[in-house]
């Protein structure tokens, strides 16, 4: 079948749970697939919307995977396992793939590289059992939402399905001044720079420090398992923590909620996230995954027409964006939980000047969100799931 010729570029705001996952018409065929949320996110939202667009004569030509916190992974592996072959797929064709993934990052790195080994000498075997044995108490039984092993199997699954993984790339790491071109559209990659990647190569070398020593060694199948334990244990994102909440009241004032987040920063694998812009004619548009904005808003437009805010709703990672840019519509990905958004960067969001702002769920805010739109001209969009942006 010929795909649909139109001058819409559609966003499909997937309902991710906690997490994120955006499909974008482009037109003409073209399409791009931002983060897939969870396993289940795939499996009830997105892949009946893949099969019907394939359907209808279209196809991914980018996947992106921005980083590896499983709400942002996890359905990704899911789609790749169910559309196996790259050559023969069974749910839609996928030309590009971008993720920076654990085993990218350490071959880029000697110092990361050196502690490997094939195999552990009886002595180091025993210390590193201990130490892991440790972690693992640290942590207790519940699982993290940074997941080292699902980054692994993604790679792996790319690999073996013979998909094209980072082939814009000149060191398998998807960075800044990366682009591709996708019928009339450009795709520029923002973040991450090389100072992201080296913070977090050596976040990880420091974290190895902690636990096994300056000269620590570690087999080489067992890397990936460690350093997922290691900073679940270590590492507690706190971002979506509010300060103080403000939202019983029945007539509130949203500057109140100025100045009510913790301001938690993000974590090193966070500030690893692919950060994008999709441009064509006067169209733009920004999806910054769960980045740290000051990492890299020196390379972006001062204008977008959509723009995903970083991280939930969080407030941090989003100070200097809303500070610098001047956007259109905004998008937050969030089904309420874990404290998100925050009213802090809702109350920014009023403040702004943002004429349109998209939850793909209702939130605990709602109700005063909406009490609020006229003051600020700002219009509230629930569950909208569909997003229309002229080109």
């Amino acid at each position: 079948m010929n795909a649909k010729k139109n001058n819409t570029c559609r966003i499909h705001f997937i309902k991710a749970m906690s997490g994120d996952s955006f499909l974008i018409e482009l037109g003409d065929g073209h399409c791009i697939l931002i983060d897939c949320g969870y396993k289940s996110t795939y499996e009830s939202e997105l892949k009946p919307i893949l099969q019907r667009l394939y359907n209808e004569g279209c196809r991914l030509d980018l996947l992106i995977i921005t980083h590896m916190d499983e709400d942002h992974i996890g359905g990704a592996i899911a789609l790749i396992e169910d559309n196996g072959d790259s050559e023969n797929p069974n749910v839609i064709a996928i030309d590009n793939i971008w993720f920076n993934g654990i085993f990218a990052v350490c071959r880029n790195y000697g110092f990361l590289c050196s502690h490997l080994v094939e195999r552990l000498s009886e002595m180091d075997y025993s210390k590193n059992r201990y130490l892991y044995s440790k972690v693992l108490r640290l942590i207790g039984t519940g699982e993290g939402l940074i997941s080292a092993k699902h980054a692994e199997a993604f790679e792996v699954l790319c690999r073996s399905y013979n998909y094209n993984l980072n082939n814009v790339s000149k060191n398998g790491l998807i960075m800044a001044g990366d682009k591709i071109k996708i019928g009339k559209w450009k795709i520029s990659v923002l973040s991450p720079g090389k100072n992201e990647i080296n913070c977090f190569a050596k976040w990880i070398d420091k974290k190895l420090i902690s636990y096994l020593g300056r000269n620590y060694k570690l087999a080489k199948g067992d890397f990936v398992e460690f350093i997922e334990k290691l900073i679940i244990a270590t590492e507690k994102d706190e971002a979506g923590i509010c300060g103080r909440e403000c939202i019983s009241a029945s007539k509130i004032d949203i500057k109140n909620w100025l100045g009510t987040s913790t301001l938690a920063k993000m974590n090193e694998v966070n500030r690893m996230s692919i950060v994008i812009e999709i441009e064509c004619d006067e169209t733009s548009m920004l999806f910054t995954g769960d980045s740290e904005s000051e990492d890299w808003i020196k390379r972006a437009k001062p204008q977008y027409d959509v723009v995903k805010l970083s991280h939930h709703g969080s407030t941090k990672p989003n100070i200097k964006l809303l500070e610098s840019i001047r956007i259109e519509k905004a998008l937050i990905s969030t089904n309420g939980k874990k404290n998100h958004p925050e009213n802090d960067l809702l109350a920014r969001i009023f403040i702004n000047g943002i004429k349109d702002i998209y939850f793909n769920y209702e939130i605990r805010q709602k109700e005063q969100i909406l009490r609020c739109q006229g003051e600020y001209a700002v219009t509230a969009h629930f569950e909208e799931n569909k997003i229309e942006v002229k080109r």
